[in-house]
């Protein structure tokens, strides 16, 4: 399935955006068997993301809301499928991401339609950045972030949320210094090595009593979400389904 969608040549419809064809999948989110959050590259390095649904129509009333709302938006054929694009903060669910854009300096840096974007900000104070949520997850993020800032003896720092809108689902929070496990394993071995340990001393320091407001994720809540990615990779990517079906019958 993911190979029919690998590759987009060129447009099915008129847009703003100045995006350099073909466009190369890079990454793909399944959100259940019938729709996929997608991440394109186009032939300049420009990341794209946009949305699959298995339903042709979906994805044509997906792409005329965007476009109502003034959107450069546009719809690509990847083989026999349709796809929707949505570059430049294309949004119709992130409430808070077009004012965000609107800001001078601001650069968008991740952008997953639909579930959140993270934006850059310039301040006078240094770097902020900006994550555009869905109101109904905003306010657990703003919880969430303020339960580990309080926690005694943590090994991490935690980004301080200076700005929050729940109704918007709008966070703004500091930068945090230093560099990630990512950076450190591709340039100082020795680094990476004791960034793996803080973090194992980072994780240990959160096995404390869990708020009453946090869901409960339990093992059979493990068993279930691993259920539903079993039957994504089936549905995705069958030449690996028998592989992970095997390796999941042991859990």
């Amino acid at each position: 399935m993911l190979d029919t969608l690998a590759t987009i040549s060129a447009a099915a419809s008129s847009t703003s955006a100045a995006i350099a064809f073909p466009l190369s999948l890079r990454r793909a989110w399944p959100r259940d068997t019938s729709r996929l959050g997608v991440q394109y590259v186009d032939a300049a390095g420009h990341t794209i993301p946009g949305q699959w649904h298995a339903d042709t129509a979906e994805t044509r009333s997906l792409f005329r809301k965007l476009t109502r709302q003034g959107h450069s938006a546009l719809l690509a054929e990847a083989g026999e499928s349709l796809v929707v694009l949505q570059p430049g903060g294309a949004e119709n669910k992130l409430p808070a991401l077009a004012a965000l854009l609107a800001r001078r300096g601001a650069v968008l840096v991740t952008h997953r339609p639909g579930r959140r974007a993270v934006v850059q900000l310039a301040a006078a104070e240094g770097v902020r950045f900006a994550k555009a949520l869905r109101p109904s997850r905003a306010g657990r993020v703003l919880r969430a972030n303020r339960f580990v800032e309080v926690l005694a003896d943590r090994a991490f720092g935690v980004a301080v949320i200076e700005e929050a809108d729940e109704a918007e689902g709008l966070l703004t929070m500091r930068s945090l210094p230093g560099r990630n496990l990512h950076a450190l394993a591709r340039d100082d071995a020795e680094a990476f090595v004791e960034g793996c340990r803080a973090a194992g001393r980072a994780l240990r320091s959160l096995h404390v009593p869990a708020p009453a407001w946090l869901p409960v994720h339990d093992a059979q809540a493990e068993i279930a979400m691993l259920q539903e990615r079993l039957a994504s990779v089936e549905r995705f990517v069958p030449e690996l389904h028998s592989a992970i079906a095997q390796a999941f019958s042991l859990v």
